[in-house]
């Protein structure tokens, strides 16, 4: 897998931290809770953008031998 395709696909989670930091700011007290929840939403993003990732990976790979 190229670096750009990995770059692509990791860029839609820096989006969303960035989203996540602008419409529900650190400095925001009464948020504490959902940015928490937010904080799981951009974990589980990360975990399946590296999963796509790997899965891309591998599927190249196999087509590439067979």
């Amino acid at each position: 897998m190229a670096r750009n395709d990995i770059v692509e696909h990791l860029a839609r989670v820096d989006k969303l931290a960035k989203e996540i930091q602008q419409f529900v700011p650190s400095s925001s007290v009464a948020a504490i809770d959902f940015r928490a929840d937010l904080a799981g939403l951009l974990v589980v993003s990360v975990v399946s953008s590296y999963e796509s990732c790997v899965k891309d990976t591998l599927v190249n790979f196999a087509n590439r031998h067979n």
